[in-house]
């Protein structure tokens, strides 16, 4: 497979994980509704969402997450289209190491909240959860990135 095809999936994907982690943020200002999926336990969300581990320096962490995502999907759009839309003037490498060092922290940091979600709050939120998986998917996609652009 192409290098471009995973750039293009984790641009993909990360505009995607934008989108939640804003529906996160209203959620975590908004009255208790119970906003999970159907057929999951109603205020499993709420607890996550609104719990004293869901902020951080009394900043919500789906604030985190729109600046995580806007940096990511900033990157892979550069590196997507190259040459078009490259202000910076970073070359292939250069994108793939930020972009992999990135998402290495992101993907770490998804220990510590699964932790918190599991032995904590004994509470998981479907919406997080579906954060976690894009950025595990996109950390292997700049993974596999990594390794084929430092071979050139």
């Amino acid at each position: 497979m192409k290098t471009r095809f995973f750039i293009g999936v984790i641009f993909f994907l990360s505009i995607f994980a934008l989108g939640i982690s804003g529906y996160l943020i209203r959620q975590h200002y908004a009255p208790s509704t119970g906003f999970c999926l159907p057929g999951i336990k109603s205020n499993s969300c709420d607890i996550v969402n609104k719990s004293l581990y869901s902020e951080i320096f009394g900043v919500p962490l789906g604030l985190y997450g729109v600046l995580f995502f806007l940096m990511i999907a900033s990157l892979s759009g550069i590196f997507f289209f190259e040459k078009k839309i490259n202000p910076l003037g970073l070359d292939h490498k250069k994108l793939s190491e930020y972009l992999f060092f990135l998402l290495l922290g992101g993907f770490a940091f998804i220990f510590y909240l699964v932790y918190i979600e599991l032995f904590v709050l004994y509470a998981i939120c479907i919406f997080c959860t579906a954060v976690h998986i894009l950025i595990t998917i996109m950390f292997f996609c700049v993974w596999w990135v990594r390794r084929k652009v430092m071979r050139r």
